[in-house]
């Protein structure tokens, strides 16, 4: 197993994968269908299932896997 850095946005959130779980996941109200796992993806503290980021994504057309920030002060970068 191939062990990643953690990356970590400007303001010192976590960049997380859709398919990243953490043990602080709690799902997001926006994740109507039941979740497989606790994916990243599904999770209240991350931008995937946001309006705005969806637009982004559309916009965008980007192809493989998504990337977004975690908002849960448990996975900030310790300052």
């Amino acid at each position: 197993m191939r062990l990643t850095e953690k990356r970590y946005a400007d303001d010192g959130y976590l960049i997380v994968s859709e398919l990243d779980r953490c043990p602080f996941f709690e799902k997001g109200e926006a994740a109507s269908q039941p979740c497989c796992g606790d994916d990243c993806f599904f999770c209240k503290f991350s931008d995937f299932r946001k309006q705005e980021y969806i637009e982004q994504v559309k916009t965008d057309a980007r192809r493989g896997v998504l990337y977004s920030v975690c908002h849960n002060e448990k996975n900030k970068k310790a300052t």
